[in-house]
């Protein structure tokens, strides 16, 4: 039996990996002062489809259907939207509000390599600042992720919507036209320079197209794009993104990107995405949503975010084996024959009162067959219970990895782990 397309089954390693990971995320989001929430994967229609929310792209992936009452709802297809609904719905919470959230998300997306139609996320998100110096906290939280995950070879790409509106408008661009064009902008390191020239020579003139690939070209150190740009255009956004880069704590992991755009309607101001290198692509990304909020509680606040895209990222630490996935359970009891097995399920208990993790055979297999199977689970230790040790109130312990042995008295195997 397959799984519906688009999903999987995750087995015991490879969600061994994803909760190291949840734990080192969540730990780090904690540090930068975060509070874990948890919103509904249904939401009502009407406000996973609000104009200005999600982009027409991604409504038309979104999962929607009635419900028993004739209800339109939605699976949601990220957390932000949900975050502004949840805002909207307490208007007075303390503001900045730093929230993080983890879960599953749904998207009817073409599947690929590191794409899925059920996805996992891990959100953070600062709400009720229009500081630059939020955005800085997302962009060094992430940083600081990854480099706690094993990560080496990764960026911090950044732009602005601000400055590529301003760009837009220096190429002569309708107002009418720019989200068009920031779409087809935003697919340049997907599709390459050829294909992006086309699809945009089918919504504005030559000419226009030619001045903002001539634009998002332009590169260098972060210093020489924003000595480039001023000598083009003025506006807010490049003066954001100095005092951003005078804000994280690693300079040297963040580069601007002119052809950033990111897809969602929603972004009004710093955009960033995490690159893990050419061969993997994006990990993640986020930006400042200033507007999103006011759609629903008809007033603006300010609030920016970033995401990290949980099945792409363990993907790649798996394929550069970042971390080497380790059972939680610490000892396996033996039981030698069928007489002694209720003085193995006694050790069980001992052990478990001490918080140590313990399994034990279910199974009434032959000693070596008991072997294998802590073996191949991982597991470092094995407590055999036979009738000569128990005549000495003892066990023999067996380290897995070594192959030694040693008698251990009951009393003392707590003690010993």
């Amino acid at each position: 039996m397959q799984t519906v397309k688009g999903t999987r089954d995750i087995m015991p390693q490879d969600m061994l990996i994803r909760k190291a990971v949840l734990e080192k995320l969540s730990s780090i989001a904690a540090l930068y002062g975060f509070m874990p929430i948890d919103t509904p994967a249904l939401e009502s229609w009407k406000v996973l489809s609000a104009k200005g929310v999600g982009g027409e792209d991604v409504i038309k992936e979104a999962y929607k259907f009635k419900d028993k009452g004739g209800r339109m709802i939605g699976l949601r297809y990220e957390f932000t939207v949900s975050l502004a609904r949840l805002v909207a719905s307490n208007p007075d919470m303390n503001l900045p509000f730093k929230r993080y959230q983890t879960g599953k998300v749904w998207r009817y997306d073409d599947v690929s390599k590191g794409r899925y139609r059920e996805f996992s996320q891990f959100d953070i998100d600062i709400v009720g600042s229009d500081s630059v110096m939020a955005d800085s906290e997302n962009i060094s939280w992430a940083i600081d992720c990854l480099k706690a995950l094993g990560f080496d070879n990764f960026q911090i790409r950044v732009n602005s919507r601000k400055v590529i509106t301003s760009m837009a408008k220096y190429a002569g661009i309708d107002e009418g036209k720019m989200v068009d064009v920031f779409r087809v902008i935003d697919k340049l390191e997907k599709i390459g320079e050829k294909d992006v020239t086309k699809q945009l020579e089918q919504v504005i003139p030559k000419q226009s197209a030619k001045k903002i690939l001539d634009f998002i070209k332009i590169s260098g150190s972060n210093d020489k794009v924003i000595e480039k740009v001023e000598k083009i255009i003025k506006c807010e956004g490049l003066e954001e993104m100095k005092r951003l880069l005078s804000y994280v704590n690693d300079k040297s992991k963040v580069r601007i990107d002119l052809s950033l755009a990111r897809g969602l309607d929603y972004y009004t101001g710093l955009v960033y995405e995490i690159s893990a290198g050419k061969e993997i692509g994006s990990v993640g990304g986020g930006g400042r949503y200033d507007k999103l909020i006011g759609i629903f509680l008809k007033k603006d606040v300010p609030a920016c975010g970033i995401s990290f895209g949980l099945d792409r990222l363990i993907d790649v630490i798996k394929e550069k084996k970042l971390i080497v996935p380790k059972s939680s359970l610490k000892v396996f009891v033996s039981a030698v024959n069928d007489k002694v097995r209720k003085d193995a399920l006694k050790i069980v208990g001992l052990l478990r009162e001490n918080d140590i993790s313990v399994d034990y055979d279910l199974r009434s297999r032959k000693l070596s067959k008991q072997f294998e199977y802590a073996s191949s689970m991982g597991i470092p230790y094995v407590i055999i219970v036979g009738p000569k040790e128990l005549e000495k109130k003892s066990v023999t312990l067996r380290d897995m990895n070594s192959g030694k042995e040693e008698m251990v008295k009951i009393d003392d195997l707590a003690k010993k782990f």
